[in-house]
């Protein structure tokens, strides 16, 4: 065992740092003394911890919320949450971590579903601890509805260029709402997240971006994702700590009533999001063939979604060089002889059309910039577009709208990502 000591300051408070701890599933005792009394912590265990947040879907659990359907197999999952060495903590909606009641329980059916905890975290971890064989902990700091903005810290924004000079109230949606103060820049940061530091975790999930599309974030998505990564890392002082986060899932934004959103917000949004997986240490769980229904902004499937978050954590923190954990990114494109000729990164042991069927969602445009839908085969680890009304084209885009759920993956299973060639910034 160790022996530390530390000094409380006025105000009571006080911290020691342990020595490194190997993981380790047997139980052990922590205790605490000032001379005078006695405080003993049991059951604690050593392993793996990881921090879960962002809205709704990261919010979303595995059985039953108002107003959304239950996760797919929701009865079944629950019924198989017996996992003695994942540790559940969830944070209370808004309130000080450090002055609540908040305990860890272990994860048994009754506490997943008690809980109300995150299936995407749960799945996450459970994939962990299925490869791992090591204590695995999740706390879940998530509010349904939120913009990024609430979530980062002011320090995070002095780290990015262009968002230096950002202050002020975030106008929301619906003014008037309950728990209006919450949308404030920094609040859920000071009051879900700040508690926290320096918590020792091994890194962060993030499942959020939706009520960003509602504002027309579109590419400053990208500066936002910089100072939330950023000022979360540069706080915990832990270094590049992994960040991996969810792409958003296919829907009907434009159909929101007085919100004059076009049907390329989303595809704006997916554009910065894989644009942040250029920041050090993060990667993106791609969704994009995981929707059943696009008019439901909290698809179901969210077992695969915990899972693909695990896949970037198992390559890239824990040694698991074999495993694919993306699937096919645009690398360049080639036009000649009426073809676009595509180029991919990520083709793992090459590309497929998932369902069998001819490559859906490719469009081309020649010198007009007017897009049509394009004939798309793949040739190796390219696909060949054209158009008979395209004779000279100029410029490909793939999956560039809000419902498009393209069947181009790699042999690994998952999906390529949404890419235009045309950005003109």
């Amino acid at each position: 065992g160790q022996e530390k000591t530390a000094t409380a300051g006025e105000d009571g408070a006080w911290s020691v740092r342990l020595d490194p701890l190997k993981a380790n599933d047997k139980p052990a005792e922590m205790r605490i003394s000032d001379g005078t009394q006695k405080v003993s912590f049991t059951d604690v265990l050593v392993g793996e911890v990881w921090l879960c947040s962002g809205q709704s879907n990261m919010e979303k659990p595995i059985g039953v919320q108002r107003g959304q359907k239950p996760i797919e197999n929701a009865e079944e999952e629950i019924q198989k949450a017996n996992h003695p060495l994942i540790r559940l903590l969830p944070v209370p909606k808004a309130k000080n971590v450090a002055t609540s009641a908040i305990t860890w329980s272990v994860c048994t059916p009754q506490s997943i579903d008690q809980l109300h905890f995150s299936a995407t975290a749960y799945f996450f971890g459970r994939s962990l601890q299925d490869q791992l064989h090591v204590p695995i902990g999740l706390i879940q700091s998530s509010w349904g509805g939120t913009r990024i903005e609430p979530w980062t810290t002011p320090a995070g924004y002095q780290g990015v260029p262009e968002l230096k000079q950002l202050d002020g109230e975030i106008q929301a949606r619906q003014p008037t709402t309950r728990n209006a103060s919450l949308w404030r820049y920094g609040d859920l940061y000071h009051n879900m997240i700040e508690p926290m530091v320096p918590y020792a975790i091994r890194g962060v999930i993030w499942y959020q971006g939706e009520s960003n599309v509602m504002t027309h974030d579109r590419s400053a998505y990208f500066q936002k994702m910089q100072a939330l990564i950023g000022g979360w890392r540069l706080v915990w002082h832990e270094g590049d700590f992994p960040f991996y986060f969810v792409e958003l899932a296919p829907y009907t934004y434009s159909h929101h009533p007085n919100e004059h959103l076009q049907t390329d917000e989303l595809p704006l949004v997916w554009e910065a999001q894989e644009k942040a997986m250029s920041i050090s240490h993060t990667g993106m769980a791609a969704t994009s063939d995981l929707v059943s229904n696009t008019n439901d902004i909290h698809p179901t499937r969210k077992r695969e979604v915990g899972e693909r978050l695990a896949l970037w954590a198992l390559k890239y923190d824990y040694g698991r060089s074999d495993i694919v954990c993306c699937g096919p990114t645009f690398k360049s494109v080639d036009f000649k002889d009426g073809e676009a000729v595509v180029h991919f990164d990520n083709v793992a042991d090459g590309l497929v059309s998932r369902d069998g069927k001819p490559l859906s969602d490719f469009t081309i445009a020649g010198a007009d910039g007017k897009f049509v839908q394009g004939t798309a085969r793949i040739d190796g680890d390219t696909v060949i577009v054209t158009s008979d009304q395209v004779k000279s084209p100029t410029a490909v885009r793939f999956g560039w709208n809000e419902v498009a759920m393209p069947n181009l993956s790699n042999k690994s299973g998952l999906p390529a990502l949404p890419f235009r060639n045309d950005a003109t910034h």
